[in-house]
């Protein structure tokens, strides 16, 4: 039973620190200098407790896959396959990208608006307590 125990709490510790070293490289990317791009998602896998959703985005001629991670039970939504979303990207490593899903684009106008409105700097990351 404490073997159990014990491994229920390894399990968790784990995820808790999957999750805040997402968050961290998250807040980091937001807080440095960006660029945009837009990317649809290409597939959707999941797991227990996440689901990981590769995109896919081009920056200057040249492509770039990402993997955008949901945590929590029920994350897993097929149905974004297809659909596009803002791709905040580090200027300079592009490699470095978060998928926006706060931002659908379904037209160029929409990509549009949205750098005219985040010109400045992107929107805040959507976490529960931001990147505190």
């Amino acid at each position: 039973m404490k073997i159990r125990y014990l491994i229920v709490v390894i399990v968790f510790c784990i995820f808790l620190l999957g999750c805040k070293k997402e968050k961290n490289r998250i807040c980091g990317l937001y807080d440095g200098s960006v660029e945009y791009a837009i990317g649809p998602i290409d597939k959707v896998g999941s797991s227990p407790c996440k689901a990981t959703y590769t995109y896919s985005f081009q920056v200057s001629g040249n492509s770039y896959e990402g993997k955008e991670k949901a945590y929590g039970i029920g994350q897993k939504d097929e149905t974004l396959i297809g659909k596009r979303f803002v791709v905040v990207f580090s200027l300079g490593n592009p490699s470095n990208s978060d998928l926006n899903t706060d931002f659908l684009i379904e037209s160029d106008a929409d990509f549009q608006k949205f750098k005219r409105e985040y010109l400045n700097g992107p929107p805040p990351p959507d976490f529960p307590n931001k990147c505190n």
